[in-house]
């Protein structure tokens, strides 16, 4: 699959098999809405640069992170209101969000197993 089809204004399921379904659902937010989401994100996260080990070295991760569980009474407004938005549409009572700012062509995420052992059964 190319990359552009991410970005097709039409549903896109990329994954639905035993493990669970991964789909790209265009319109779910108004894009007024999301360009506002974004920028108030870019404006206003604490966003933080993490060091860690890979392959057998200390290194730079390149990308700024950020993670909120939902339940935070400090919790941004923005994250709050994605958060609910997210869980009406599609059901699932998710409990925390992670943020990736990428913030020019040098920032990358390599392909990686996000310890799927330390879910829950049947969570995403």
């Amino acid at each position: 699959m190319s990359q552009g089809g991410l970005f097709a204004s039409e549903p896109l399921v990329i994954v639905d098999d035993e493990h669970g379904r991964f789909a790209y659902e265009p319109g779910v937010i108004a894009p007024a809405r999301a360009a506002a989401w974004f920028d108030s994100l870019l404006a206003e996260t604490p966003w933080e640069a993490q060091r860690r080990h890979m392959y057998g070295r200390e290194v730079d991760v390149p990308r700024l992170v950020m993670h909120y569980a939902l339940d935070d009474p400090a919790l941004p407004t923005v994250i709050g209101d994605a958060g609910r938005e997210v869980i009406a549409h599609t059901g699932v009572p998710f409990t925390s969000v992670g943020l990736n700012l990428y913030r020019d062509g040098n920032d990358s995420v390599a392909p990686h197993n996000d310890h799927l052992e330390e879910l829950a059964e049947g969570a995403p």
